[in-house]
């Protein structure tokens, strides 16, 4: 288990989830493929009681810390895709309806969690890619560049001289490009039981 995510995931259950939200046996990074979006990135595995988070967004402490924004950006990815998948084991736990799906159940709860961070809350099409469909970071011309392959457009840049970047899920391919210092290309294996294949 990754400590970095388990204690994410304590937070998020202790904020959004009134901590009530059951211990998992494993919360972890692993190589997840499927298609564009949010669904590729991260899993939830009811049988297992397992969560994976794509390792695109492996992010490095050290780097966090001397202000490294594209390991600032793949943080903040992860703790949102994380939250994701803990509205699944949350709505597994409740018995709800499709608890695997992103269909009346997940939308309250992704509404109920948007409204607690202050951010516009999904419209149905939506569901799928909350929460990363929503949020902005302001980033330099060089890490806007790094992330995205071009030169931002300067009529945007603010008085801090700084650029919008739009955490969407075209700019998750993007990040699988743009590693930061000390980065490997190192995959690892999905900590789930054979036969548990996951909901996104």
């Amino acid at each position: 288990m990754d400590d970095d995510l388990r204690r994410m995931w304590q937070e998020i259950n202790e904020d959004h989830f009134a901590g009530d939200l059951k211990p998992l046996t494993s919360i972890d990074w692993a190589a997840i493929s499927g298609e564009e979006g949010i669904g590729a990135l991260g899993r939830f595995y009811p049988k297992s009681r397992c969560i994976a988070i794509d390792e695109t967004f492996r992010f490095n402490r050290e780097a966090i810390r001397a202000e490294d924004k594209i390991e600032e950006i793949k943080l903040e990815v992860a703790y949102r895709l994380l939250m994701h998948e803990m509205i699944h084991q949350a709505l597994h736990e409740k018995k709800a309806p499709n608890p695997g799906g992103h269909g009346a159940s997940f939308l309250e709860e992704a509404r109920r969690i948007a409204q607690q961070l202050g951010e516009k809350t999904p419209a149905e099409e939506d569901a799928r890619h909350w929460p990363l469909n929503a949020p902005t970071v302001r980033v330099s011309a060089e890490t806007y560049r790094a992330i995205t392959g071009d030169l931002p457009d300067q009529s945007k840049r603010d008085d801090r001289g700084s650029y919008a970047l739009t955490l969407d899920h075209k700019t998750f391919d993007r990040l699988k490009t743009a590693r930061g210092p000390g980065e490997s290309d190192a995959t690892s294996s999905s900590p789930v039981a054979k036969g548990d294949g996951g909901e996104e």
